[in-house]
């Protein structure tokens, strides 16, 4: 018992998940060792009062933050930094493993030269909920700021007819080599695409999706099909030109707008409306300047400290850098 794990889970979670019991129950039951191989990382307190055993606790409380928009990179930095074991294999309280993950997962890693990856993942029903990913062929060779500044994701499902060769991974649940967590000192927050990013990040690195195990998600989700059809995008073509107009009669910045490095630069210290009326957060896909993506490349290119406020508004979004509150 004294040389260190090859892999350890870290269940990242805020303790108020109603699943946490059940999953963390599952864990164990498949074979790993609370306090060895097997963590979680939150609030200490509220963990005992869930009852998870206190060697196996990383304590963690998250500091304020808007909607959604947890430090996510900071917390799983801080428990990977806690913790010893070859590779760390980050999952969020939602997952539970699927009989036989502990076996198979010991004996691929033991015998692969990887540096990171992934498992499938399905519903509870059996349906799929989450299958191989692959970083965008046309986002490779470009560097973070300028793949950022197109339009989409930098990540796809691997039968994508764009996809690269390069593995990607999905923020919920992957697996990283304990001297590659580095990896998490960006300071993208949850909501950020900080799973595309990543994924970027590790593209020289090599990735493995396996496909002998799975985990199971207690929440419910239809596995990535991403279908351009037409209908949706003449919706976009019309949300695109409304938002324009609103921008331009009321003097603020619209999605439908294409930022370079330059124009987002003067953005970051200052206030702004961010016209999008209903508040497409995650359609990086149709507009080059969602709110996720906007974020995304202020997080990179403020070193984490552009946009300090957000609020919403009926229009869109008000957006306040980190020195706007002061004018």
């Amino acid at each position: 018992m004294d040389a260190i794990p090859l892999i350890a889970v870290i269940v990242i979670t805020n303790g108020n998940s109603p699943h946490l019991i059940q999953t963390s129950q599952k864990w164990v039951s498949d074979g790993f060792l609370l306090g060895r191989t097997l963590y979680f990382c939150g609030p200490r307190q509220r963990l005992l009062e869930q009852g998870i055993d206190a060697t196996a606790i990383v304590d963690y409380v998250d500091p304020p933050y808007y909607r959604n928009n947890f430090h996510i990179n900071d917390k799983k930095r801080m428990a990977c930094e806690a913790i010893d074991a070859k590779y760390l294999y980050l999952v969020h309280d939602r997952f539970a493993p699927k009989a036989g993950l502990f076996d198979t997962l010991t004996r691929m890693l033991a015998n692969e030269d990887v540096d990171f990856g992934a498992v499938n993942v399905d519903n509870e029903d059996g349906t799929p909920a989450l299958r191989e990913l692959r970083l965008r062929l046309s986002t490779v060779s470009k560097d973070i700021e300028s793949a950022l500044e197109q339009l989409g994701r930098l990540t796809c499902t691997a039968s994508d007819s764009e996809a690269s060769v390069h593995v990607a991974v999905n923020g919920g649940q992957f697996f990283l080599r304990k001297s590659m967590t580095r990896q998490l000192e960006r300071p993208m927050r949850w909501v950020e695409m900080e799973d595309d990013v990543l994924s970027h990040d590790l593209r020289s690195s090599q990735g493995l999706w396996i496909k002998d195990c799975s985990l199971i998600t207690l929440v419910p989700r239809h596995s990535p099909n991403f279908q351009n059809s037409l209908k949706t995008r003449l919706k976009y073509a019309v949300y695109r030109v409304i938002c324009n107009f609103l921008a331009v009669i009321t003097n603020s910045l619209s999605v439908a707008q294409k930022l370079d490095r330059e124009k987002l630069n003067s953005l970051l210290s200052d206030h702004f409306l961010l016209i999008d009326p209903l508040h497409k957060i995650y359609s990086s896909d149709y507009l080059d300047s969602s709110l996720e993506k906007l974020m995304t490349r202020a997080r990179i290119a403020s070193s984490g400290k552009s946009w300090s406020k957000i609020e919403k508004h009926p229009l869109g979004w008000k957006l306040t850098g980190y020195q706007g509150e002061n004018r």
